[in-house]
């Protein structure tokens, strides 16, 4: 559905060669998504996060104690340069439960993404948004399938 005309988007193999709106995938890089033709759609593997928190901040992810500084009592943040808009670092609770560190680590990725490519805006995609992001973040959600979302109320 996100490629209705696949022509000249992909090779030979299957592989997609550009982007849903024509751009060229970079050879080699990271394809988040779909990188097949009618493969499904995969997530960035929790093995990369070091390693795009220190391509998108220049450092490398600091752990430390809730209070720190840049932390306050949140379990993760990015804090970011209020001159140029970039992401300074990527920073995680020590008190964090293991089981909870990838998906806390993953919500962090995606704003060191965000603050990099200028924070898309998300007009006219929200009720999209409020869903994906309630299946992932909200622990109120139906306990009978816990990987469907809770009922809400979008506008």
């Amino acid at each position: 559905m996100d490629y209705p005309n696949v022509l000249g988007r992909h090779d030979a193999a299957g592989n997609l060669t550009r982007d849903i709106d024509g751009n060229p995938l970079e050879v080699g890089g990271r394809i988040v998504g779909r990188s097949v033709v009618g493969g499904a759609d995969e997530a960035v593997p929790a093995a990369e996060f070091d390693a795009i928190a220190k391509a998108g901040t220049g450092r490398d992810t600091q752990i430390v104690a809730p209070g720190s500084e840049g932390l306050g009592w949140n379990v993760g943040a990015v804090p970011y340069d209020r001159y140029t808009q970039l992401p300074r670092r990527v920073i995680l609770s020590n008190k964090l439960n293991p089981a909870d560190v990838p998906g806390v680590y993953g919500h962090e990725i995606g704003h060191v993404i965000e603050q990099l490519v200028g924070e898309l805006p998300a007009e006219g995609l929200t009720r999209e948004l409020k869903v994906l992001y309630d299946v992932g973040d909200n622990l109120n959600r139906a306990h009978s399938n816990p990987d469907m979302p809770a009922k809400m109320i979008c506008p």
